[in-house]
Order: structure tokens, then C-alpha cells, then sequence
């Protein structure tokens, strides 16, 4: 409770007592320096590495097993605060509660170290007491002549350092009820000794502090008749999920009320506070009741019973889903959590096993997943070989996985998740058109890599490209040249439906005759590509993206300044240099490229020629999909979680926009209605649908 609160309430209190004209009531009074006039605050510090020095007047209370080379104990004492004054609790109240406040700003005040407070025997004045000079010579003694043996408390100032900065001051709160009734009834009030169990020291802004007067010492005392124990609020019947929490709770009025939870008609050992929660609910907890009993200072015999609340456990029935997975900070390592806590140790092997999880990208090409970690029961980190930043991956489990129901849901085996990785969508993909050349008859004019060339003369067609020669018959020239050929290009390369023909044969009409394919010496061994793609995003520190699909080889271009070479030998090519390599059917192959000032932000020209091994080849394919990406922080991360009746809830932190795709690498759109974190989407049942966040 802020010291402000404190104050405001014990204000409100006194007006109401002196109202009535009657302090027979229960009342408050508090004691601070200089606050409403009181100023019977005595502390000070018995240093034993300054025996002989007294520190009354000191701003601070330090008390340590360790401090200088000495020990030292702490004294606190409020004065005058029995008598007849208006101001003053009268002797012989009943004492309903006192609480002692302690407050530190300073640097380093707090102490991992337990210290007691101890009732004072002995009389004292903070203006001469010192370690050799007073009790004794060795500091408080709490034998129960110097100080009461037993402590009014035991505390462990642990808090947060306050680090000198007034606004972050720590409070120590102890209720030193038995102390102040003792006073009442007529021992001498001698005020505390503060004493240290350890070498961490904690210090205590003094009375004497100025640089906050609401930080000196308090001192809140409640008084008067004890009022009977009254329940306000009664216990409510709850129905929670298997494995959630069940947290009763009840509402009293009353003076000093002890509580004791029962369940049935056995005792909860140690359930003595105004709330029990039973944690871990199970099915077997199905039916059972739960009560409170209430004992007060108006009647500490016979009890206050509350009513008995029920508790329903709904078994889970819902199998546990892979809720994220992301690579944030490191390319190798991925974090997946699950939408609730599973068995580590399942009937089919354990889920921290690496043998049972595979990794795959875009193109179903297995990463090798080469350890696991479990962090929680709901999280797991999968130790991998170097993810490409580029790509695209989905994680998958190679058996079941049961969650920790009595009656186990399982997740089945091959179930999958995208992992999140932060790039921009492709800006070219297999389908794009291009401009191209497949004449094959001379080399082409240097400029015609760069943005500004004019290719309007060139064919146009869009991915994928290819051209096949046919069966074994052609119609030649007497110069054994082809002429015809009716076989120009296939359905489909590696499943890849082809969208434009190739023309990859010199097409001379003259005179024909039948020939070989080993004689045919007349392929167009380069055919050449160009296309324009839109880049809006920063290009500082951007990468390049390249899939492509070839058939043989390929060199590409952006903006004039080659960027990659794929099965072509070093050196400037011409429209008869062959590949280095031979392709059997054109496939997915991935390489990618930093492309530094080479990227615009604009319009962007990707070029590329393609060549065939030999002068004999029957064909040739092309394609390629084209992305930037970063690699650095993205705008926020979205995560999902489930609400309580199994909802998708999507958040996410800082700047962003939502957007969504139905399949993991599909085209993903703005979500509508650009909605602000937390979002809810309401997908059709049976649907999948992926977001991701973009700048």
C-alpha cells in the first residue's frame, strides 16, 4: 500500500471518530515525524566499526553483520503515542492491528540477508546510544533483558535496488500488533532493535531524512472494539479444465480474522489465508466441496463457517496443436510451442528426441534437426543445421504426441508448422512474364542486361519455358540442317506445368532429307530472358532470392551488373559458350545472392541466358522465382495463443501490418480492416490460413 493511501485513509478515520464524539469505537492512529504535528520519532544506528560514535542524527539506518569491519544494529522508537491526547491511542485499548513501515531510496539499500525486529526492554536515546556505550558494550542482546528473545518479525528485504531515485523507494511492511498491546497494557515502550542475519546490509531511511519526509518511519495503529466476524462474500461454485487452477475465495468483515480451508470435512494443511486455490484440477477433484472457517478477536472459540462450494472438473477432450514456431535470433536454432503442455516420455519415443522431428523446406528438402531441447512442458527448441535466411521451412513431428490429460489427446505424427521467418513476398515468381530471345544466331548487343535496353522486339511469354525436340524424324536441307520438327515443348517438366515453347533448333525451309539425332548440328545453344519487377522496401542489407528451374545452365543479370552464375565457366559467355554441366529434366534449385546497391527501389530489370551443354541436347527449360529479403529484426513478431473456448488470438508488439495467405508459401494479402493487435480471425471450418507481419 503507497504511504499516500495509508495517510488518506487514517485521515477519513479520525474525522469519523471525532464526529461521533466517541473513541469507544475502533480508530486509527498514526505516528510519523512532522506528519500532523507528532514528533516522538527516535532511530539510530549502532555502528561497531564507530563504537564510540553516535549516529542520531544520521539520515539512513544501516544494519549488517559486516559494516566497516563491524557490526551494526539499528534502534527505532516512537514516543508519546499512549495518553489522552486526541492524537494519542489511551492506555488499555485493545490493539486490532499495528504495522510498522520502513522505506529506502538509497542506492544498494536493499539485502538478500534476513534482519528481526525485536521488542526493546532496555531504555535508550538516539542522541548518546552507541555500540560500546550503551548495553553493555556489544550492541542489543536479545536475551530477553536487553531485548525480547523472540522477534516481532523476521524479513528479508530483497526488493529491487531503488538506486538513490526517491520516485523508486521499497517498502518493508511488519506487523508489530504484539508490541504496541504490550505498550497498551502497560510494559514501557522502548521502541525496536533491527537485527541483521547476515553480511548483505540493509538500510533504512532514517527519521532525520529530508530528502522525502513521507519516507521516515511509520507507525499505523488500529484500535478499539473487536468487531465479530461477518462473511460478505461467500465461496462460489467453479467449473474449471482439467489441469487449470480452482481459486476459492471468500469476503469477510471483522477484527483480525483466522482462516482454515477445509476440504469436505478434512482440514488443507496450511490453507489459512482468505483464498486457497487447488492447483493442477483433476477429473478424481470432480464433485468435491470446499469451506472456510473463521475465527475472530470479537469470539477466537466458535468459528464462522462459510457455505460449501462446489467444484465440476471438465475433462480435456481437445488434442494439443503446435501453436508457433519461429527462428528469431538465431539461423539454427527454432522455437515451437505447443497450445498446451505434453508428454515428454510418450508411448512412441520422447518428444525431445531429434530423431523424431524433421525439418523441410520449400521444396520438401529435409534440414537435419540435430538436438532438442525442452525449455517448458509447452515449448521445445529445435537445434538444426544452418537455416537459409531465405527460405521457407515447416517443422514436423515424426510421432504421436500426447498431452498430460488422465485420458491422453494426441497430436498424430506428421502433423505440421510453418516456420516463422521474416521476408517480403516473391516479386517474380515461376509464372512471370519475361521478354525473350531464342534465336540463337548472334551474340546480342552488351546493353541488353540493362534496365533502360529495348526488348519490345522480343517475343513475350511467361514461366516456365521449354522446349523439347520429338521423335527421331526430322526434315533436313542437304546441308543436313533441320527444317521442321513437330515436337516443340512438353505439358509439364518435374510436374511444373510449362506455359510458353521454346524454339531451340535453327528453322531453315529448303530442300529435306531424313536424319539422325546424333547428326543433328544445328541446336541454338543460348536463349535469352528479361523481365521487370517493382521493389518498395529498404535496400540496404538486402539479399536476393533465386529458385530457379534450368535445363542446363543460367547466368543472371540485375540492372546491368551480373549477380550469380549457375553451370556456365568463368569468363564473358557468347551465344555458342555450352554449360559446364548437364541437367536430365529441370528441377527446383536455390541459390541466393547479396545484391547490395545492384537492388532499386523502383523498377528492376533481372536478366538471364540460358545455354545448353552441347550442340546435340534435345532440351531446354527456364524458370526462377525471385525475392528479397532481410535478414535483420522484423517490424513485430505475431504469436497465437487460444482463448478460453478454444479462440485463435493472434497479438503482436510495434508497428506492422497484418497480412494472410492460405498456404504457408501462397500469396499472402493485407487481413482487412488493417486490425490492431490482439486479432481474432474467424476462419471456416476445415481452413487453414497463415499470417505474417510486414514493414
Amino acid at each position: 500500500m503507497k504511504r499516500s493511501s495509508i495517510r488518506k485513509k487514517v485521515i477519513t478515520v479520525l474525522l469519523t471518530a471525532s464526529l461521533t464524539g466517541s473513541l469507544a469505537q475502533a480508530a486509527t492512529r498514526t505516528f510519523q515525524q512532522e506528519f500532523n504535528g507528532y514528533t516522538g520519532t527516535q532511530d539510530t544506528e549502532l555502528r561497531g566499526a564507530a563504537a564510540t560514535t553516535a549516529q542520531g542524527a544520521a539520515v539512513g539506518i544501516t544494519v549488517d553483520q559486516s559494516d566497516g569491519g563491524g557490526i551494526s544494529h539499528g534502534l527505532i522508537r516512537f514516543d508519546n503515542i499512549f495518553g489522552p491526547g486526541a492524537d494519542q491511542i489511551p492506555l488499555g485499548e485493545t490493539i486490532v492491528s499495528a504495522t510498522l513501515y520502513f522505506y529506502s531510496y538509497v542506492n544498494n539499500a536493499q539485502s538478500a540477508n534476513a534482519s528481526e525486529l525485536h521488542r526493546m526492554l532496555q531504555d535508550w536515546s538516539e542522541a548518546d546510544a552507541t555500540w560500546s556505550g550503551s548495553f553493555g558494550g556489544d550492541g542489543v542482546q536479545t536475551d530477553d533483558t536487553e531485548a525480547v528473545a523472540t522477534p516481532d518479525a523476521t524479513f528479508t528485504p530483497n526488493f529491487v535496488n531503488p538506486a538513490g531515485n526517491v520516485a523508486n523507494t521499497r517498502t518493508v511492511t511488519l506487523d508489530v500488533t504484539a508490541s504496541v498491546q504490550a505498550w497498551s497494557a502497560g510494559a514501557p515502550n522502548y521502541g525496536w532493535a533491527i537485527i541483521p542475519l547476515g553480511t548483505d546490509g540493509y538500510r533504512i531511511d532514517s527519521s532525520e531524512v529530508t530528502a522525502s519526509l513521507t519516507n521516515r518511519p511509520l507507525l499505523v495503529v488500529n484500535f478499539g472494539a473487536a468487531e465479530p466476524i461477518l462473511i460478505t462474500t461467500q465461496p462460489a461454485d467453479l467449473t474449471v479444465e482439467e489441469r487449470q487452477n480452482a481459486a476459492f475465495s471468500v469476503g469477510v468483515t471483522g477484527t483480525r480474522p483466522v482462516y482454515q480451508w477445509f476440504r469436505g470435512a478434512a482440514m488443507i494443511l496450511d490453507a489459512t489465508n482468505s483464498s486457497f486455490t487447488l492447483s493442477n484440477a483433476l477429473p478424481a477433484d470432480s464433485g468435491a466441496t470446499f469451506h472456510v472457517e473463521i475465527r475472530g478477536e470479537a469470539d477466537p472459540v466458535n468459528p464462522v463457517i462459510s457455505r460449501d462450494a462446489l467444484l465440476t472438473v471438465n475433462p480435456d477432450v481437445i488434442a494439443p496443436k503446435f501453436v508457433t514456431a519461429a527462428s528469431l535470433t538465431n539461423a539454427a536454432v527454432i522455437d515451437l510451442t505447443f497450445s498446451e503442455g505434453v508428454n515428454f516420455y510418450g508411448p512412441e519415443g520422447n518428444v525431445d528426441d531429434n530423431l523424431n522431428w524433421v525439418l523441410r523446406d520449400s521444396h520438401g528438402v529435409e534440414v537435419g534437426v540435430l538436438s532438442v531441447v525442452s525449455n517448458s512442458q509447452t515449448s521445445i527448441s529445435l537445434q538444426t543445421d544452418a537455416l537459409l535466411p531465405y527460405e521457407t521451412y515447416l517443422a514436423e513431428n515424426t510421432i504421436t504426441i500426447q498431452d498430460l490429460a488422465v485420458t491422453p489427446n494426441v497430436l498424430p505424427a506428421a502433423s505440421q508448422v510453418p516456420v516463422a521467418r521474416f521476408q517480403w513476398p516473391n516479386v517474380s515468381g515461376l509464372s512471370q512474364t519475361f521478354r525473350y530471345n531464342d534465336t540463337g544466331e548472334s551474340n546480342l548487343a552488351p546493353a541488353w542486361i540493362t534496365v533502360g535496353f529495348d526488348d519490345s522486339a522480343w517475343k513475350q511469354g511467361f514461366g516456365l519455358f521449354d522446349g523439347k525436340l520429338g521423335a527421331d524424324t526430322y526434315t533436313t536441307n542437304e546441308l543436313n540442317e533441320i527444317t521442321t520438327n513437330t515436337a516443340l515443348c512438353r505439358a509439364t517438366v518435374s510436374s511444373i506445368p510449362v506455359a510458353t515453347c521454346l524454339q531451340i533448333y535453327r528453322n531453315i525451309t529448303t530442300s529435306s532429307t531424313t536424319v539422325p539425332a546424333a547428326q543433328r548440328p544445328d541446336r541454338i545453344i543460348t536463349a535469352y530472358f528479361r523481365t521487370h519487377f517493382n521493389f518498395s522496401g529498404e535496400t540496404n542489407g538486402a539479399y536476393l532470392r533465386l529458385v530457379s528451374v534450368l535445363d542446363d545452365s543460367a547466368i543472371y543479370y540485375l540492372n546491368g551488373a551480373e549477380i550469380i552464375r549457375l553451370g556456365v565457366n568463368a569468363g564473358t559467355p557468347t551465344y555458342l559458350t555450352f554449360a559446364n554441366r548437364t541437367i536430365g529434366d529441370g528441377n527446383y534449385e536455390t541459390n541466393y545472392v547479396f545484391v547490395g546497391p545492384n537492388l532499386l527501389q523502383g523498377d528492376n530489370v533481372l536478366a538471364a541466358e540460358v545455354h545448353q551443354v552441347n550442340n546435340t541436347s534435345s532440351d531446354m527449360t527456364f524458370g526462377v522465382e525471385v525475392a528479397p529479403f532481410r535478414i535483420d529484426a522484423p517490424p513485430g513478431v505475431p504469436s497465437a495463443s487460444f482463448g478460453p473456448t478454444g479462440e485463435v488470438i493472434i497479438s503482436w508488439a510495434g508497428p506492422g501490418v497484418l497480412v494472410e495467405s492460405d498456404t504457408v508459401n501462397g500469396t499472402y494479402t493485407d487481413v482487412a480492416g488493417n486490425p490492431a493487435s490482439p486479432y481474432q480471425p474467424t476462419p471456416t471450418p476445415g481452413q487453414s490460413k497463415f499470417y505474417r507481419l510486414k514493414k
